[in-house]
């Protein structure tokens, strides 16, 4: 459904959605209250991708992630 490469440093993520619509998920992730940013917004290699942050509190990011899972097992 989706795969990723692990960055070498930061707090960014990307994430390939394999032919999803990035602004699509993004949207639909922030109506489940997860934040993230459409790939497209950083150019056209970004197009089918979501960046992911990590610079928030451990919890936050738990339960984000929760979301995220949820998100992909409903909608695979």
């Amino acid at each position: 459904l989706i795969s990723y490469q692990l960055p070498s440093a930061g707090y960014f993520f990307f994430v390939n959605l394999h032919g999803r619509s990035d602004k699509k998920v993004a949207d639909d992730l922030l109506k489940r209250g997860v934040v993230v940013v459409p790939g497209s917004a950083f150019g056209a290699a970004g197009v089918g991708c979501l960046r992911l942050c990590f610079g928030r509190e451990y919890t936050a990011i738990e339960i984000g992630m929760k979301k995220i899972v949820e998100y992909f097992r409903e909608t695979a």
